[in-house]
């Protein structure tokens, strides 16, 4: 048994069973890993018949899946991560490897696992999403001590093939507004969609005083679920988005006349809407009204971003608008640009050259070099 200070500059406690088994754990402060170490001790010693009670040999998948979920996700994730995060153990884990303990959970438990969710029609990437949740699971028991390592590390994720996005044209974008300018808060829906390219429970979970009049900014910090308002938004950051002329108007008309709502966009009966009944309550209609294509509501987010591309925005200020994490998500707006790529094939151009384009040095080592 060892207390060491490790690069992080954490304390990791270090403890030798009695079949001579390493189990480890870190800690911010040394007196945290004294004390856990003697916990674990203690536990041996009351169990010398069996040493490893405590360290997942009768832990099932299934119960540390629930821990998880309790300790780690529930009350510290968006509720929509949350729902997704639930429905990959209960629905996908738990039914085909819960009852397995962790200490017998081996690499191919994950191959069986793969292979059981392609036999349920479920696609690649939604594959890859329970796999995900699988290794953070296991990731945490190791963490945990109650393995010492995560079998399931080297499973590969399945290619997923690159799927294009829906977005309105121009012509469309006018007939849904013109439309639908007199149905009240759906067209304040549409508006607000198009011309920031917020997620549907970002905006009906927008309340006035996220609305800075003074300097045109809206703070993005609320998200809306069936679940009700979150204080905090899908990636856990506060983002700011300058508002743009129109919707300063509209929001200054709005707000003029729904003056005791606490939401920017409210029902018919005077509550916010549920993101979930959008698309099909909502603006599926606003769709037919306009007679243009289906598309999703989501579709009005890659509609914001796509003409911000093709009227020459930067790459960089939209992933902020947007609220990516990373700048891949954003990189598939790219190609929309005008001027993509156009500048960076034109930085580097070679040509055959008279002699007298050298300089008369450079031409004197090129003779040397003959």
């Amino acid at each position: 048994m060892s207390i060491n200070k490790v690069l992080s500059g954490s304390y990791q406690a270090r403890i030798k069973t009695i079949s001579g088994r390493i189990i480890s754990k870190c800690f911010k402060k040394k007196i945290d890993a004294i004390n856990w170490e003697k916990t674990k001790l203690a536990e041996f010693s009351k169990n010398v018949s069996q040493p490893f009670l405590n360290l997942g040999l009768n832990k099932t998948l299934n119960e540390a899946c629930d821990e998880w979920l309790r300790r780690k996700i529930i009350g510290f994730k968006a509720n929509s991560t949350v729902t997704s995060y639930n429905t990959s153990v209960t629905k996908y884990i738990n039914r085909y490897l819960g009852e397995e303990l962790l200490c017998n959970l081996k690499e191919i438990h994950g191959d069986i696992f793969i292979k059981l969710l392609k036999e349920a029609n479920l696609d690649p990437k939604t594959i890859n999403r329970h796999v995900l949740v699988l290794k953070m699971v296991l990731n945490f028991c190791v963490t945990e001590g109650w393995i010492t390592k995560s079998p399931f590390n080297r499973i590969e994720n399945l290619k997923v093939s690159e799927k294009g996005f829906n977005f309105l044209n121009k012509l469309e974008i006018k007939s849904l507004l013109d439309r639908n300018k007199d149905e009240g808060s759906v067209y304040a829906l549409l508006l607000i969609a198009l011309n920031t390219g917020l997620r549907s429970g970002e905006i009906c979970g927008l309340c006035w005083d996220a609305i800075d009049f003074k300097t045109g900014i809206i703070h993005i910090k609320r998200t809306m679920s069936k679940s009700g308002l979150s204080e905090r938004t899908k990636t856990n950051q506060i983002r700011f988005i300058p508002l743009n002329d129109t919707l300063i108007e509209f929001f200054g008309t709005l707000k003029a006349n729904k003056a005791n709502s606490k939401f920017v966009v409210v029902n018919k009966n005077g509550r916010p809407f549920d993101p979930s009944h959008i698309s099909n309550r909502v603006f599926k209609k606003a769709l037919q009204r306009a007679g243009i294509k289906t598309v999703r509501f989501h579709d009005l987010r890659h509609t914001y971003a796509s003409h911000f591309m093709m009227n020459n925005g930067n790459i960089y200020d939209l992933q902020r608008i947007l609220g990516h994490t990373k700048i891949d998500m954003t990189q598939k707006y790219a190609h929309l640009s005008p001027g993509y790529l156009v500048k960076a094939v034109n930085t580097i151009q070679f040509s055959a050259s008279s002699e007298e384009e050298f300089p008369e040095s450079f031409q004197s080592k090129l003779k040397i070099v003959e």
